[in-house]
Formats: C-alpha cells, sequence, structure tokens
C-alpha cells in the first residue's frame, strides 16, 4: 500500500520507466495477479539507487516472498560490476519454491541463497555464526522489527545499510489515536493496534539509536534507511 496520494504515486511511477529485466516486469506482473506482496516501484527504484552508490558485496533480505526484490538487487549490483551474495529468509515454503525457481530462470542461484524458516530463528543462527553484511533489507513481519533490531545491529559492518520497508503501515504509525480512528476502519484498528504499537516503539528506538544515522522517508508505506557509524 502507499501512503501518498494516488495523483503522486503515478506521477513518481511514471519516471521510473521500465523494470531492469522484463523477468522482473513478469514477475510483478505475477505478483499483483496472484496477490503476493512485493515492493513497490518506487521502493524498487530507492534499493536500485542505494545498492549503486553503496556497491555491498554481502546482503540480507528478511521476507523473500517469489524473489522479486533479491532479484532487483542482484541484477542493480551485475549492472555496475559489483558482485553481490544475498542471504534471503522466509518462513512461507511455497514462496521459497517459486523464489528458487525464479533463481534459477535468471542465472542468480549461485549468488542469492535462500533460508527456510522464522525469521527471528535464522538471524539468531546467523549471528551465532558471526555472520556479518554490507546490506540488509528489511521487509518481514512487521510486529517483529524492534525484538530483531539488535542482532541485526550486531550483522550489519560498520558503514552499512539497513532498509526497513511499511514502516508507517498504511499511515496508520503516524497519527495519533483521534486521528486513526477518524480515518480507518475501527475493526481494522483493534486487530492492528499491536503491530502499530511495536512499529511506533522500532522507529523511535532507531531513531535514537547512538550506532546508526536514521532518516524516514514517506515512500511507498514508508521506508527507514539507517547507516551503522558505529
Amino acid at each position: 500500500m502507499n501512503i501518498n496520494y494516488n495523483y503522486i504515486n503515478e506521477y513518481l511511477d511514471s519516471l521510473i520507466g521500465n523494470e531492469l529485466t522484463l523477468a522482473l516486469t513478469e514477475m510483478r506482473d505475477y505478483a499483483i495477479k496472484n496477490g503476493v506482496p512485493i515492493v513497490s516501484r518506487q521502493v524498487m527504484q530507492f534499493l536500485v539507487t542505494l545498492l549503486t552508490r553503496h556497491k555491498p558485496k554481502t546482503m540480507l533480505e528478511i521476507g523473500t516472498a517469489i524473489g522479486y526484490s533479491a532479484l532487483v538487487c542482484h541484477t542493480a549490483c551485475k549492472n555496475i560490476g559489483q558482485e553481490l551474495k544475498i542471504t534471503t529468509i522466509e518462513k512461507n515454503s511455497e514462496m521459497i519454491y517459486f523464489a528458487e525457481q525464479n533463481f534459477q530462470k535468471n542465472n542468480a542461484s549461485n549468488d542469492i541463497k535462500p533460508m527456510l524458516g522464522d525469521a527471528s530463528d535464522v538471524i539468531t543462527e546467523l549471528n551465532n555464526t558471526e555472520q556479518k553484511f554490507d546490506f540488509i533489507f528489511l521487509d518481514g513481519a512487521k510486529g517483529q522489527y524492534l525484538s530483531m533490531l539488535p542482532i541485526l545491529d550486531n550483522m550489519l559492518n560498520t558503514g552499512g545499510v539497513l532498509v526497513c520497508d511499511n514502516v508507517l503501515f498504511s499511515g496508520m504509525v503516524a497519527g495519533d489515536k483521534e486521528t486513526r480512528e477518524v480515518e480507518f476502519n475501527p475493526a481494522i484498528l483493534k486487530r492492528k493496534r499491536t503491530i502499530i504499537a511495536r512499529m511506533k516503539k522500532f522507529l523511535s528506538a532507531i531513531c535514537a539509536d547512538p550506532h546508526f544515522v536514521t532518516s524516514i522517508i514517506p515512500l511507498g508505506d514508508g521506508v527507514s534507511i539507517s547507516i551503522k557509524t558505529k
């Protein structure tokens, strides 16, 4: 979901142009048709821009889905001659299967390693083996962002980039209780209250964390970008 006005999103999308490859266009079309959550085109372009600037060698992704964003990142680095090794985590076995097929079709299997399991468990295992990454893209269960932050901090190299998607959660994170009740369905709010509260705590924590310099950008459904300084 995008939090900006439709006419703004349509204009910004029109500036992006085509996907990096025909295969990525087909994957986006498949995701839209089948209701598979993938990053918006604006967030996709934002990732490409960051990767082009920072040129990471290793990347961790939380939330594989069908492998779209991992392939976007892999392709973006390949286009500038940068070899990128990606570890991507997904809890849905069916999604992992589709992702693996897409990685094979795009000759990326040697560079992208999918891991099946709950993200909190998998990153704990990776951290225990002292895995380190230059770039982390967090796009998994929103209610777990806060609890995962200390581990992700430890796994991110100094100078590395942490990008977190959907941090404004349909805009509900930004509004006070009264505003949200006016603008959003109260029944939905009741179900989402825990996630909203946890995301508020996450954003407060990462913005105050002395290890990071962070900005929150109203792009897509809200994106945070954090540079690890120490």
